[in-house]
């Protein structure tokens, strides 16, 4: 008598949940989860309906975050810890020395992004079904000023499911040089989200089982050191919840003047300039960031420690020297 599946215990997968253990396994470091998929904007023109919200007290289509870019050797992006009220962030520590050094430059590029992520329909792509956007601060205020008439105190709901409006703009450029042109942007006639109710609910399903605040993804304070002080950004152990920040890395000690033998740590890579990254785009485009303060500023941030201020420290100078030795060659 031939066996069955069942007599050996065998249960056949689909294609969905192989998918899914792939998905979450190659790669580096998102701050978004990897079961989720990310828009791309395409240079030229797009056409895009924005998703409702679908988490607890929100008034806003999109949901703030604040992204740290160009992190590592891998130009890697992170959730800044310190501004989503985390814990301790050694990207954080790191700018508020350089800021005391006077380091101008490597304060800015330490400055976290403001995005406005949101869920979105790529109309050329439906298939994909909602795509999460993390959009420039400045692109998302645009969508908004051409979505309220001040004069009549009204407000055109575009992420209605039924009579929403879906949003044509433009990309204009590349890296720094990127653009969404405001005075190209288009609201279009009312329409639904889709005009099958079968596949609209299915999306619509989709983002209520998915809030945008769940498909965050946060890296301890550990990890993000590590990435920082030069390591590639290879998937890793991560906390979700981010209750308990990882223990703070030790400074490391001073050679003394006995240890001859010791050999000297390895220098990091010289800072890049910033430049696109593909699977994270950095949105150059937005505004500066922070400069330094003047020496005079009443209250600056103290570390919280010594040895941490004086580890960041020697870091920030190795940058330095790495950045000269490169330059003389």
């Amino acid at each position: 008598m031939a066996r069955t599946d069942e007599d050996y215990g065998y249960r056949s997968r689909s294609y969905d949940e192989a998918k899914k253990h792939r998905d979450a396994r190659g790669g580096f470091d998102r701050f978004i989860k990897r079961e989720f998929k990310v828009y791309k904007v395409k240079d030229g023109k797009n056409r895009i309906r924005i998703m409702h919200p679908t988490w607890d007290e929100s008034d806003h289509y999109a949901f703030k975050i604040y992204v740290n870019y160009q992190i590592g050797p891998d130009k890697t992006a992170y959730l800044s810890l310190a501004k989503m009220g985390k814990g301790p962030d050694p990207l954080d520590e790191a700018r508020r020395v350089a800021l005391r050094e006077d380091e101008e430059q490597v304060a800015k590029d330490l400055a976290p992004r403001e995005r406005a992520l949101m869920w979105i329909i790529d109309r050329d792509a439906e298939d994909e079904g909602p795509q999460l956007w993390p959009a420039p601060k400045s692109v998302d205020s645009d969508i908004l000023d051409i979505s309220i008439d001040e004069d009549n105190r009204s407000l055109q709901e575009i992420d209605h499911p039924t009579k929403g409006r879906d949003l044509t703009f433009y990309k204009t450029g590349q890296g720094l040089n990127t653009e969404y042109p405001a005075a190209k942007m288009r609201l279009k006639d009312p329409s639904p989200l889709h005009e099958d109710p079968k596949q609209r609910k299915e999306w619509v399903d989709f983002i209520k089982e998915n809030p945008v605040p769940e498909t965050l993804q946060f890296y301890d304070y550990a990890h993000i050191a590590k990435v920082f002080n030069g390591h590639s950004a290879k998937p890793a152990a991560v906390n979700d919840e981010a209750d308990e920040p990882a223990p703070k890395p030790k400074a490391k000690a001073k050679p003394s003047d006995d240890a001859e033998d010791d050999e000297p740590a390895p220098k990091p890579k010289a800072k890049a300039r910033p430049s696109v990254d593909i699977e994270d785009p950095p949105f150059e485009d937005d505004e500066p960031g922070v400069k330094a303060k003047p020496k005079s500023a009443k209250a600056k941030p103290e570390p919280e420690d010594e040895d941490d201020e004086e580890s960041i420290r020697a870091r920030l100078k190795e940058r330095r020297r790495a950045k000269a030795d490169d330059d003389d060659e």
